[in-house]
């Protein structure tokens, strides 16, 4: 896939997201202003546990970053994606467990599929040259 198609394939899975989180916010009743609008601190409103794990993820994130500049340049987007992927999925399991009610998990986890269908489009072609 050359790069042209790659971005597009790209933009496209993003529009697909934003179309299935809006029509899944729709169909629950929900706003997107909890999540999708409103900046937030990472530490705010976090279990200890989950808020650990997320800085110890973006302290792997950062030295992975350099190793994988320095050894695999044509892969040095992968530590952030798979990062994104990570976080997102320990952000749904932690709203999970301690905020089912709201059903922000779906979301979550919602994003983090497509972030692993980004990696899945991106990553073969960085091996084509």
């Amino acid at each position: 896939m050359d790069g042209s198609l790659t971005i597009s394939a790209a933009v496209v899975m993003f529009i697909m997201y934003i179309i299935f989180d809006m029509m899944l916010r729709k169909k629950k009743n929900q706003s997107m202003k909890k999540t999708f609008f409103e900046i937030k601190l990472i530490t705010n409103n976090r279990h200890k546990l989950f808020l650990t794990i997320d800085l110890l993820l973006l302290a792997a994130l950062i030295f992975s970053y350099f190793y994988y500049f320095q050894t695999y340049p044509e892969l040095a987007f992968l530590p952030l994606f798979t990062f994104l992927v990570v976080s997102m999925v320990l952000r749904g399991i932690e709203e999970w467990l301690y905020k089912r009610e709201e059903k922000e998990y779906e979301h979550y986890w919602l994003g983090a599929v497509f972030f692993l269908a980004i990696i899945s489009l991106i990553t073969p072609g960085a091996f084509t040259g």
